[in-house]
């Protein structure tokens, strides 16, 4: 009897494999997966189906992954398939009297990828889609680090449209937006581009040009993209510009620029939970090629991996004011806003502002007769903000005396602080008894954080590292003793900026249920 291996690379694939799983299962006589250490629960729901789970780690490379998975597994015939694809039902009933044929050693199977729940791309590139899936394993062979391909030895033959693998793309991706082109097409330009730097060396930058327009051309009009509409119009775009950033990227100005960003990439270290110190994490998404965790003890979400202290302090080194300037009139409404808030608890005394930036809330509160003091790691930031304000900046916390500060703020700076108990500790003894702290971070429990995800506007990653929410901010406060006094919720724009009545309305109801993208507390010792 001849038998058949079903070989799957996974990784952060819990809301997929299980489709998938099931949809094989029954043709399947061994399944073998090759895990690249997700942190979510694929590999227990993996388990469910099979005892053949390995491990590698996922370096840049999908031939090296999948021929690895194609080395464990034992049967006559393999077939490949993706955690986020399945068999059509034709293709199901086919597979077995396909295997038992003597006169093709392998098969090309037609694929279609959705792009929503019940739209697929029909023409273009996109569809058929021949894949080579199904083959014997006799030294068949991936190559290519992306757009990898298979080699196999012999007689290959395509197999009929409607003998299908669906690609429900849609649920992992939508491959659509510019978040699916960032994070997914420019990587993959940007591996072939170094993969194919030998033969790219020949060619200039006229040659990148031409194979855009050829590659729109002839998947928008030979292939007849056109008849998928706009969603085929945004592809073909999306393909073509996928094919001139091969060529850009290996200009040498690129070449630099990546080479540095593998550097950073290189140093990461791993992180464990900054409020429980556990090492439970489980997977949310991922953002900007960094992971957003959830510690399964406590709920803090957080990065991991995160870059070293050496990396982080080199961001913040080269921060440049060209950015806080560009945005001063829009700081100054808020800083005064955040200003009287506080004043509606201290009306006058010492104030240290951490993470002062460059002096536009100090300044303000210079102007209202607070004593002002700041704390800056930027020496950029703190250089500009002494030359312009005249303001007292230091990097040095241990300079100031002991019950010094009425009040002490942090206006988004708490979430870029690895040790976050650690450091409220560290400040507390610098408070006065009767002083008051006030922290703002982006609040992650906020309808914007849970509609975007991975693209909501406050991750901030990779200098975010923690994305707290109500609960998570007070068990922080509680831990370094800290009693919490009172909770604010933000959404949108400062309220001077707010014309419409209706987002006016909007505004405060987001605040009552609080739910606003950003969370001020005020805490006593």
């Amino acid at each position: 009897m001849v038998k058949l291996s079903v070989c799957i690379i996974t990784y952060n694939e819990e809301k997929l494999i299980k489709e998938c799983l099931e949809n094989i299962k029954e043709i399947a006589d061994e399944i073998v997966i090759v895990d690249s250490y997700s942190g979510d629960k694929t590999v227990q729901i993996c388990k469910r189906y099979t005892d053949k789970v390995y491990f590698k780690k996922f370096k840049d490379d999908y031939s090296n992954q999948r021929n690895y998975v194609l080395a464990k597994a034992t049967g006559d015939w393999i077939l490949v398939i993706d955690a986020d694809e399945i068999l059509s039902k034709e293709l199901k009933g086919e597979i077995k009297n396909l295997i038992n044929q003597k006169d093709y050693n392998g098969y090309l199977i037609p694929r279609r990828t959705y792009y929503t729940k019940t739209r697929w791309f029909k023409h273009g590139y996109s569809y058929p889609d021949y894949q080579p899936r199904l083959f014997r394993n006799e030294n068949a062979k991936y190559k290519y680090k992306v757009h990898e391909w298979l080699d196999i030895k012999g007689k290959i033959k395509k197999l009929r449209i409607g003998l299908d693998i669906f690609h429900n793309h849609y649920r992992k991706d939508h491959v659509l937006d510019s978040y699916y082109f960032r994070n997914s097409i420019l990587k993959y330009a940007r591996i072939a581009a170094e993969e194919r730097k030998d033969t790219l060396q020949k060619h200039s930058f006229l040659k990148a040009i031409k194979s855009f327009i050829f590659t729109f051309g002839d998947d928008f009009f030979i292939k007849r993209g056109y008849l998928d509409g706009f969603a085929g119009l945004k592809m073909a775009l999306m393909q073509s510009a996928g094919k001139f950033m091969i060529f850009v990227y290996h200009q040498p100005k690129y070449i630099i620029q990546e080479t540095q960003q593998r550097i950073v990439r290189k140093n990461i270290e791993y992180a464990k939970c900054g409020l429980c110190g556990a090492d439970k994490p489980k997977y949310l998404f991922t953002a900007m090629s960094f992971d957003l965790v959830k510690c399964k003890n406590c709920g803090l979400v957080y990065m991991n991996p995160i870059l070293t202290k050496g990396e982080l302090n080199k961001l913040y080194e080269k921060e440049d004011y060209g950015n806080y300037l560009s945005r001063e009139k829009e700081f100054k409404i808020i800083f005064l806003n955040r200003l009287n808030t506080i004043e509606k608890f201290k009306k006058r005394g010492k104030i240290l502002d951490v993470g002062s930036g460059v002096g536009f809330f100090l300044n303000i509160a210079k102007a209202h007769n607070w004593a002002t003091y700041g704390l800056e790691i930027s020496e950029n930031l703190a250089d500009y903000s002494r030359k312009r304000f005249g303001l007292n900046i230091s990097f040095d916390l241990t300079k100031f005396s002991k019950n010094y500060f009425d009040v002490i703020t942090m206006w988004h700076v708490l979430e870029h602080i690895k040790n976050p108990v650690n450091f409220l500790k560290r400040i507390k003894p610098y408070l006065k008894q009767d002083g008051f702290l006030f922290i703002e971070v982006p609040n992650f429990a906020s309808l914007s954080a849970k509609r975007y995800k991975e693209r909501w506007g406050y991750l901030g990653v990779p200098e975010h590292l923690y994305q707290y929410t109500p609960k998570t901010l007070q068990l922080i406060l509680e831990k370094a003793n800290f009693e919490l006094v009172r909770s604010i919720f933000l959404s949108g724009p400062e309220p001077q900026n707010i014309k419409s009545k209706f987002k006016k309305i909007h505004h405060g109801i987001i605040k009552k249920l609080c739910l606003g993208d950003r969370v001020i507390v005020m805490a006593k010792k």
